[in-house]
C-alpha cells in the first residue's frame, strides 16, 4: 500500500472524474488523501490562490506521501511541485486537456516540466513535452467510470425516443457536423448551443435542459439513459483532440449503446474498427453511415456489446491508474 495525495481541480466526490480517480486508487489498495486547489473558488484570486498553494506545498511536505498526484494542476504556482520533487516525493501529473493552452489560455499547465512525470490524453502533445524540456511525457488515453456509467435499460427491451443524440457543449466544428444531419431525427443537450447560428437549422434539435454529468449524479444517470433511448450517439471532439479522443468515446459504450464518433488516428489502437466502434472521416461518411446504421438494428447491437466489452476489459479509469502507477514504477 502507497500514501498517495490526489492534487484535485474540483471535489472527489460522486459523480465526478476526480471521483473515478480516486476510488480506482483506493480499490487498488492504496491511501488515497485528497487536496481540492480551487476549494471555495478561492483560486480565482491571486491573495488566497496564493494561500492555497502554500497550504499544498505545506500539507505535501507535512504528510510525505509516496506520490503527489495532480489532474490537471493549472492553477499551481511555478515553484511547488518542484519543492515537492526535491524533498524525494515523486510527483506526476494527468491532463485531460491541452496542457500549453493553445485553445484555451487558462487550460496552460505552466510548471509542466518540474513534475517527475507528466501525462496527457493525446500522443499529439508527448512530442511537444518533451521538445519543451519535458522528458517523461507519456500518452496516457481517457477512459470512463463503470461505476457510474452503466446500461439503464436492457438492451432487449428498448424504446428509442430519438434517432440520433449529441450531449456537448456548442463549439463551431460540433455545429457545422451536426448540421449534416439537420433533417434527421435527433436531439442535442449541451451548453451554449444558443450560440450556434441559425443557418445551421440546430433550433429544433436544441433541448432546454443542460446537462452536467460530472456534478450531478442525477445527470449523469439521464445522460446514460439518453444514451440508451438513441439509435444513434454521435461524438464530435472537442479542437484539442488532434490524435486522440475524448471521455465520451468510453462513456457511451459502457452503457451498452451505439456510438458514431469522429475518426482519430489512435482510435484502430483503442477499438476494433466496425466491430466495436464506428468512425466517419467527412460529412459524407457521416451520412452514409447514419442511414445504413438506423436501418441495422442487429448490426448496431452486436456493435454495442462488443465495444462495451473491449471498454469493461481495457478502458476504465482503474485501468488508467494501474498503467499510470507502473509507468512511475510505484
Amino acid at each position: 500500500m502507497k500514501k498517495i495525495l490526489l492534487v484535485s481541480p474540483g471535489s472527489t466526490t460522486s459523480p465526478s472524474f476526480e471521483y473515478g480517480v480516486r476510488n480506482s486508487l483506493k480499490n487498488l489498495g492504496h491511501n488515497i488523501s485528497v487536496f481540492n486547489y480551487r476549494q471555495h473558488q478561492l483560486h480565482r484570486f491571486s491573495f488566497t490562490r496564493n494561500l492555497l498553494n502554500k497550504k499544498l506545498l505545506n500539507l505535501a511536505l507535512k504528510s510525505n506521501p509516496d506520490l503527489v498526484l495532480v489532474l490537471k494542476g493549472e492553477q499551481i504556482q511555478k515553484g511547488v511541485i518542484e519543492n515537492i520533487s526535491n524533498q524525494g516525493i515523486k510527483t506526476a501529473n494527468w491532463i485531460l486537456d491541452d496542457p500549453f493552452g493553445k485553445l484555451n489560455k487558462f487550460n496552460e499547465v505552466k510548471n509542466r516540466n518540474e513534475y517527475d512525470d507528466f501525462f496527457v490524453f493525446d500522443p499529439f502533445y508527448v512530442k511537444k513535452l518533451k521538445e519543451s524540456g519535458q522528458n517523461n511525457a507519456h500518452y496516457l488515453p481517457c477512459a470512463t467510470n463503470t461505476e457510474l456509467y452503466t446500461e439503464q435499460i436492457p438492451l432487449t427491451q428498448r424504446k428509442y425516443d430519438q434517432d440520433l443524440s449529441f450531449i456537448g457543449t456548442y463549439q463551431k466544428n460540433r455545429g457545422r457536423i451536426l448540421s449534416a444531419l439537420y433533417d434527421q431525427n435527433m436531439k442535442i443537450w449541451g451548453y451554449h448551443w444558443d450560440k450556434a447560428p441559425d443557418n445551421l437549422k440546430l433550433n429544433s434539435k436544441i433541448q432546454k435542459e443542460s446537462l452536467h454529468g460530472t456534478k450531478n449524479i442525477e445527470h449523469t444517470q439521464k445522460i446514460c439513459k439518453i444514451f440508451n433511448q438513441t439509435k444513434i450517439n454521435m461524438n464530435v471532439h472537442y479542437p484539442h483532440s488532434i490524435e486522440s479522443v475524448n471521455i465520451r468515446t468510453f462513456d457511451i459504450p459502457a452503457t451498452k449503446s451505439f456510438q458514431l464518433c469522429d475518426y482519430f488516428k489512435e482510435i484502430p489502437n483503442l477499438f476494433k474498427l466496425n466491430k466495436e466502434i464506428v468512425c466517419y472521416k467527412n460529412t459524407e461518411e457521416l451520412n452514409e453511415l447514419t442511414k445504413y446504421y438506423l436501418d441495422n438494428e442487429e448490426e448496431r447491437n452486436k456493435i454495442s456489446l462488443a465495444g462495451y466489452k473491449r471498454v469493461i476489459n481495457e478502458h476504465t479509469v482503474k485501468h488508467r491508474m494501474k498503467s499510470l502507477l507502473n509507468t512511475i514504477k510505484l
